[in-house]
């Protein structure tokens, strides 16, 4: 790439950067970074915002599963990553869940992993 062309590249990613857009997508990733989501009685640590959105899930301190969104697919593994998958779906988002989808989805990893629990 040309030395022209590569600035015009810079300039525009560092106009990108200071959007409102990017700026609100910015505040939303540290909100879930810093402190857990709870979701029925579970704890969800979020492990890495994006690509893969991850989340640790604990019933007080146990680990009780793991929560993985990358490249359109959502799964839930009990207990822990690698152990069976109770729950999976495919999604809007790629490697983030869309807005109006995160929430509905975790949901239902949650409830599979009570399910799972109280078998």
């Amino acid at each position: 790439m040309d030395t022209e062309r590569s600035k015009k590249l810079f300039e525009l990613l560092a106009e990108l950067e200071q959007s409102p857009e990017a700026q609100r997508l910015d505040r939303e990733w540290g909100e879930r970074m810093s402190k857990p989501i709870e979701v029925d009685g579970f704890s969800l640590v979020c492990t890495c915002g994006a690509c893969p959105e991850q989340y640790d899930v604990f019933d007080g301190e146990k680990k009780v599963g793991y929560l993985r969104l990358r490249h359109g697919h959502f799964r839930c593994d009990y207990p822990d990553c690698g152990g069976d998958t109770i729950y999976q779906s495919d999604t809007k988002g790629d490697g983030i869940f869309d807005d109006d989808e995160r929430m509905p989805e975790l949901k239902r990893a949650v409830a599979a992993i009570r399910e799972r629990m109280n078998k």
